[in-house]
C-alpha cells in the first residue's frame, strides 16, 4: 500500500498491537490507537517505550464512536474472525480518515482484509501483508450447501461448517 499523501490530509499511522510493539521504527509525529490495543502489551519494556510515546504526544489514545464504529462493527459480518481489537483498529482507522490520511500498521491478515475491503490503507511491519482480498463462503461438510453468513454447524443437516474463500481480487 501506498504511504502518499492523500490529495493534501496529513498523513498519520494508527497502531494496532504489532505497531505498538515496533512503534520505534515507525517514523511519524502523529500516531493513533485504542485502549484495547494498548491492553496487548504485557511486557514492561515495550509498555515504557509506548508510554514514552504518549507522554511526548506522539501517540493518541482514542476510543471509536459513532457511524465509524457501526461500519466496523459491519465488516465482522463479511469477516467474522476480527476481533474486539481488530474492530476497534478499523474503526478509529475510518473515523479519522474523513480529516487525515490514514495509514494502519498491522501484520494481521484478516483486519488487512477487511481494511482492503474499506478502502483503508494499510502496512505490515514484520511481514509484506496480504496480496489479495478475500471474500468468505460458509460450506457446510456434511450436505455441501453454502451460506453467505457463518455458522458452526449446517441447520439443515448438523454438520461443521467451514470458512472457504470465495473470491478474490488484488489488494
Amino acid at each position: 500500500m501506498s504511504l502518499n499523501d492523500d490529495k493534501g490530509k496529513l498523513p498519520v499511522y494508527v497502531l494496532d498491537a504489532a505497531g505498538l510493539f515496533k512503534i520505534s521504527l515507525i517514523d511519524s509525529k502523529k500516531m493513533f490507537t485504542t485502549n484495547k490495543a494498548m491492553s496487548e502489551i504485557k511486557n514492561d519494556n515495550e509498555r515504557a517505550i509506548v508510554n514514552y510515546y504518549i507522554k511526548n504526544s506522539v501517540l493518541k489514545i482514542i476510543e471509536p464512536e459513532g457511524e465509524a464504529l457501526n461500519l466496523a462493527i459491519n465488516f465482522k459480518r463479511k469477516n467474522p474472525n476480527l476481533s474486539d481489537t481488530d474492530i476497534s483498529i478499523m474503526a478509529i482507522a475510518l473515523q479519522l480518515n474523513k480529516v487525515y490520511d490514514v495509514t494502519v500498521i498491522t501484520d494481521d491478515y484478516e483486519l488487512q482484509n477487511a481494511l482492503a475491503q474499506s478502502g483503508i490503507k494499510f502496512k505490515g511491519i514484520k511481514t509484506v501483508g496480504i496480496k489479495k482480498i478475500v471474500q468468505w463462503t460458509y460450506k457446510c461438510t456434511g450436505c455441501g450447501r453454502y451460506f453467505k453468513e457463518p455458522y458452526k454447524v449446517c441447520p439443515y443437516c448438523g454438520s461443521r461448517v467451514k470458512r472457504k474463500p470465495k473470491k478474490t481480487k488484488l489488494a
